[in-house]
Order: C-alpha cells, then sequence, then structure tokens
C-alpha cells in the first residue's frame, strides 16, 4: 500500500498519524510486532482486530485482539505514533486495525478510531 489510500478515502499516514487538532484523530498502517502464528492462520485481509492495552506478567502492551475469542494477534510497537495512541487508549478512546497485507509471518495492518 505504500503510506497512503485507504477504503474509507481517509488518508494514511506512515509518520504523522493524526490530521486536524484532535490528537486521538489516528490513523495510520504498520506491521504487528510478534504476531501469533494460531491466530494469525485464521485472520484474512480486511478481518479487524480491537487495539486495546494488554496487561501480562505485569508488563503492558498495545495488543491487538481478535473480535470474538479476543485472542492476541500481535502487539503494537516501534510507530511513531505509539505515545499519542497509549495516551488517547488510556483516555477512553477506542480502535481498530484492519489487516491489510498477510504475507507469511508479516502482517500489515491500518489502526483508526472507531
Amino acid at each position: 500500500m505504500g503510506g497512503s489510500g485507504s477504503s474509507n478515502g481517509r488518508p494514511v499516514s506512515g509518520s504523522g498519524g493524526s490530521s486536524g487538532s484532535d490528537k486521538c484523530d489516528l490513523r495510520f498502517q504498520t506491521e504487528l510486532f510478534s504476531p501469533v502464528a494460531a491466530v494469525i492462520d485464521e485472520l484474512d485481509k480486511g478481518d479487524r482486530l480491537d487495539v486495546e492495552l494488554y496487561t501480562e506478567n505485569q508488563t503492558t502492551s498495545v495488543a491487538a485482539l481478535t473480535k470474538g475469542d479476543r485472542s492476541v494477534a500481535g502487539t503494537i510497537t516501534g510507530a511513531g505514533q505509539l505515545g499519542d495512541l497509549i495516551r488517547c487508549l488510556r483516555g477512553g478512546h477506542q480502535y481498530e486495525a484492519e489487516i491489510v497485507k498477510i504475507s507469511g509471518s508479516s502482517v500489515t495492518v491500518i489502526i483508526e478510531r472507531i
């Protein structure tokens, strides 16, 4: 996808991430970190995952969870917008990750507020 374009007409950013003055109006493309193969094998392009703060063993990360059984598909790390995403999640905003590409163990998603 190359960092631009979208399924709903809104631009996708690979680095900026927010539009206008609403810092929580995030929409960006990134890769899932440590995708869980057993979970990813059940997913397809176009599927949507919930993006939430996830705590395990006293460590909190931003995880992409399946809608049905709430399995962790992978985590969001390294994105330039990660700090804003965490702040906004803590502030009660909700986000989804739409799968735009699955290639082996690489999963590309677009994260946006819902």
